[in-house]
């Protein structure tokens, strides 16, 4: 997998590989659902990839037709909270949160001394961030707790440069996932000056 920084993350991609050579601990995998989607196909090609040859449990809210694809490659799936697994599995070391709907469990794990690394698809302004959550009956979700989360994430990925600027994460890395860079003079309203920031 191929990471360019931007913002340094505190754990940092070569942080990652270093300490996920040993096959101790859990690894925890974490989507807003099972849907097939291309963000859960993110989060198995990272699965998939040899990430970690450990322990990995995946926790979802809800159960989905992805399930099997995670269960085929040595994942096992939960469906439940988050919360309770960390309850029930006390060696979780390190945790991938997906989407820009799991903030909620970034801040949680955060707090409980579990870095994260959490991967960012969307492209919302601080504006919009309410009225997707609101599309989606989501009452986990506020743009402040997307804000705090955006503080307090160890490394937060985004799928391009733009998106990164966008979001201002304190520590973020850019892993290209086949999105290129956008360039702000095909699409003016991209340009800095007529962005609203998320934070």
């Amino acid at each position: 997998m191929l990471f360019r920084s931007a913002v340094p993350c505190p754990r940092s991609s070569a942080w990652l590989a270093g300490v996920m050579v040993h096959n101790y601990g859990t690894v925890l995998l974490c989507p807003q659902n099972l849907a097939v989607s291309g963000a859960n196909q993110v989060l198995y090609n990272i699965a998939a990839g040899g990430l970690y040859r450990g322990n990995m449990v995946l926790v979802s809210p809800t159960a989905g037709p992805f399930a099997f694809k995670f269960q085929e490659i040595g994942v096992a799936v939960r469906i439940g909270k988050v919360q309770d697994v960390i309850g029930q599995i006390r060696d979780v070391r390190f945790a991938i949160c997906n989407t820009i709907m799991t903030a909620h469990l970034v801040k949680f794990l955060q707090e409980k001394g579990i870095p994260c690394s959490w991967v960012l698809h969307e492209w919302w302004t601080k504006d919009m961030i309410q009225t997707e959550l609101d599309k989606r009956n989501d009452k986990n979700l506020t743009p402040a707790t997307v804000a705090e989360a955006l503080k307090m994430c160890s490394c937060t990925v985004s799928v391009c440069k733009m998106q990164q600027e966008l979001y201002s994460p304190a520590h973020g890395e850019v892993i290209f996932v086949g999105t290129p860079d956008v360039d702000v003079q095909m699409f003016p309203l991209l340009k800095s000056a007529d962005r609203k920031s998320v934070v």
